[in-house]
């Protein structure tokens, strides 16, 4: 709020103060006084002031005051008149609406209709057409307050303009504004049949017909949307007039059912469930929907379209009934899950999913043998909601089914019932059919009732490996310590994904895990050193840290790889061992401890880093500043430090590890090291300006690549957006045999 506002605000509070609530009379002569002052805030805050006083000069002297030059007092002067509400003052505000400034012109317009005079209805008239449209929409809305006739064409004229004021104006005068919304709705401009469409509604039963023309003969989507919503303002009365179209124009049916569906009048369920039937029906999804919206009084029709031959309408009944969801149409929903048509079927079993009734359980048992896997799905997701015990048993069996969906649904079945299902799927650990013992043993893993632990112990021996892995899964979920030693022997299974799930199944019970893993950080077998490797990341307990450094050392590249990232799942307590491993003989273990500090995001790795980067070992050195580059913040200001040392190497390296940065500070300098051509810096950080390529950059990057030539140069080269830089990547990586790089996808 500007400085004016503000103290013209606070001295007509100051006003009211002195008048109304003290009582004490205002000066009058010094404040008709002021109105002649040379300060135009002084003249407007005494035209604001003689709004609180009674005084019979007041009226003149503001009418007056309407003809000075500075349009802030000419604005206050119309407020003051609009307020005092004086007939006098209406010829003199007409006047105003000729202002030269649009806010006088706007606040004129709107006393104007206070005073519901007619005498302004022709001047209100010629402003609907005003260059503000805020003045031509105030004088709608007054126009609409007077209440004059004559109004109502010209209303109508200005409907694109003035828009939906103009149509609300329209409804306000009656008669005559109804019917120029009735020509408008014919428009030829969208838009006004669009403005004149949206202010209808109750009341205005008159409107039906063209409405419902619109609805389905308008080519603009936005004007039948409209029209829609405005049959439903107008409720029941549009309810037979919708009807009788329904039956003549199939075509457009979606449209009319789901107005229909939004009114919700009984009266419409028995045409909305016959058009079901027509072929030439675009969207028979919309149409059950409408039903659906109905609720309880379409139940029974409905139920009635179960029972008839056309599938479709079989279908988007159980649809609608899915919506309404009332167990009243249970039992015919259960006879339909027995239909010869696989739509209906899909449909009916959904919708006991939604229905929960327990009475539906022998007709879902008997679906989970359907041949759709789809209604087999839904039975199973239905009996799971139901919780039923007698479907325990033919849940199981259906862990064997063909398609895992259903299986996954059976378990998550049998998850819900949770202790009844306990024993029978214990019992079924001892199926013949591996696909049930896998999924029983997987369920129990969810159910984690204590009393599974021994069963899945013995079913960690099964002959297929399948079982053996769900159970070992299962065992890690319930975390019983009886399960360390048995768990422990499976890490020697001969199937990879069985000791995988062993490690982890470890790593899930904690700490106590940790002595009878650590001893397999030694096996021959890599696999079996990099799944213990993960569940000791798992655990994430400190006691670990060390044992996990010297599988940094690792002659296998994965248990390399899985070591850092469960010594960074540790956090900041394996900090002060990783930095003391930068002191180790093997060049591997100083690798992943430089790549695991790197990865911790912590500011205590910085100054390690920096010293390794300082080294003359290449390859540690370019492991640090990749490390630096992932620390991030804490590592920007010992880098840019760096990019000032003498040693070419080094700015190379501290280069390196900010090309990919995002802080502006190191953007700069980066951007100054290109400007005095500090080759070095350049080269390290080349990645970065590739990827922000000014006007001028690429002279000297093609000067630095003429001087060092390299693969990395190259290669950046290459990926550029720059078509110069490009090509001659691309032609030195072809020359020396890099074509792996060029034709990669």
């Amino acid at each position: 709020m500007n400085k004016r506002r503000v103290i013209s605000l606070l001295l007509i509070f100051v006003f009211c103060l002195v008048n109304c609530v003290w009582g004490v009379q205002i000066n009058v002569e010094k404040t008709i006084e002021n109105l002649k002052d040379k300060d135009p805030k002084i003249r407007r805050s005494a035209a604001v002031g003689l709004g609180y006083v009674k005084d019979p000069r007041i009226v003149d002297l503001l009418i007056a005051t309407l003809k000075d030059e500075n349009w802030e007092v000419r604005q206050a002067a119309v407020n003051t008149l609009g307020r005092i509400r004086d007939s006098r003052a209406v010829v003199p505000l007409i006047g105003a609406l000729k202002d030269s400034n649009s806010w006088v012109r706007f606040r004129a317009a709107w006393y104007l209709g206070k005073f519901k005079d007619p005498r302004a209805v022709e001047a209100l008239i010629i402003c609907l057409n005003d260059e503000d449209p805020r003045v031509a929409e105030i004088a709608a809305k007054s126009l609409g307050e007077i209440g004059d006739p004559r109004a109502a064409k010209p209303l109508a004229l200005v409907l694109g303009r003035v828009r939906r004021e103009a149509a609300r104006t329209l409804v306000q005068l009656g008669e005559p504004g109804k019917k120029e919304l009735r020509k408008a709705l014919k428009n030829k401009d969208s838009k006004v049949r669009f403005y004149a469409i949206s202010v209808l509604g109750k009341g205005d039963e008159w409107a039906i017909s063209p409405l419902i023309t619109v609805l389905l003969k308008d080519e603009d989507r936005y004007n039948k949307s409209e029209a829609r919503m405005a049959l439903v303002r107008i409720g029941t009365p549009a309810v037979n007039p919708l009807i009788k179209v329904i039956h003549k124009d199939a075509a457009h049916g979606c449209l009319v059912a789901e107005t229909l569906g939004d009114i919700k009048d009984p009266r419409a369920i028995a045409p909305l469930i016959k058009i079901l039937d027509y072929e030439d029906l675009r969207d028979f999804n919309r149409v059950s929907l409408a039903l659906g919206k109905m609720g309880a009084p379409a139940v029974e029709p409905l139920v009635s379209a179960l029972k008839t031959a056309n599938p479709r309408v079989k279908s988007e009944a159980a649809s609608a009934l899915l919506q309404i969801r009332d167990k009243a149409a249970v039992e015919p929903l259960t006879v339909a899950l027995k239909d010869e048509d696989v739509r209906v079927r899909r449909i009916v079993s959904f919708t006991l999913v939604k229905i929960k009734a327990p009475e539906a359980v022998e007709p879902l048992i008997i679906a989970l043998k359907d041949e759709d896997w789809d209604v087999r799905e839904h039975a199973a997701l239905a009996l799971g909601k139901i919780k039923d015990p007698k479907a325990i048993g033919p849940l199981i069996i259906a862990l064997k089914d063909e398609d895992w969906h259903v299986r996954y649904r059976a378990e998550g079945a049998l998850r819900a019932m949770g202790t009844p299902a306990v024993e029978p799927l214990i019992a079924a650990l001892e199926d013949e059919d591996f696909r049930i013992r896998r999924g029983a043993a997987f369920t129990l893993g969810r159910i984690k009732n204590p009393k599974v632990v021994k069963p899945l112990l013995i079913a960690l021996k099964d002959e297929d490996w399948h079982v053996r892995e769900s159970a070992a899964w299962a065992l890690g979920k319930i975390r019983d310590l009886q399960a360390l030693e048995p768990l422990t022997a499976t890490l020697r299974d001969s199937q990879y994904q069985v000791r995988k799930e062993a490690a982890c199944a470890l790593g899930n019970i904690g700490k106590e895990a940790i002595p009878y893993l650590v001893p397999f950080l030694e096996d021959e077998e890599a696999n079996i050193r990099r799944v213990v490797a993960q569940a000791l990341g798992m655990i994430k307990d400190p006691e670990s840290i060390l044992s996990l450094i010297t599988l940094l050392g690792d002659e296998n590249q994965y248990v390399r790889a899985m070591a850092i990232r469960s010594l960074v799942k540790i956090g900041p307590s394996a900090l002060p061992s990783l930095i003391e491993a930068l002191e180790n003989s093997d060049q591997n273990v100083q690798l992943g401890a430089i790549i695991s500090l790197g990865n911790t995001k912590d500011k205590r790795a910085v100054a390690s880093l920096i010293e390794i980067l300082r080294s003359k070992d290449t390859e540690l050195s370019v492991a640090s500043a990749d490390a630096l580059g992932r620390l991030g913040a804490p590592a920007i200001s010992s880098l840019l430090l760096l990019l000032e040392d003498n040693d070419p190497e080094l700015r190379q390296s501290a280069a390196r590890a900010l090309r990919w940065t995002k802080n502006n500070t190191a953007k700069e300098a980066l951007r100054e090291a290109l400007a005095r051509k500090d080759y070095p810096v350049i080269i390290g950080a080349c990645w970065f300006y590739i990827n922000n390529i000014e006007e001028g950059d690429e002279e000297v990057l093609i000067d630095v690549f003429s001087k060092y030539q390299d693969k990395e140069l190259a290669e950046s080269f290459f990926h550029s957006r720059n078509p110069k830089l490009k090509e001659i990547g691309k032609k030195w990586l072809r020359t020396h045999g890099y074509d792996s790089i060029i034709d990669r996808p």
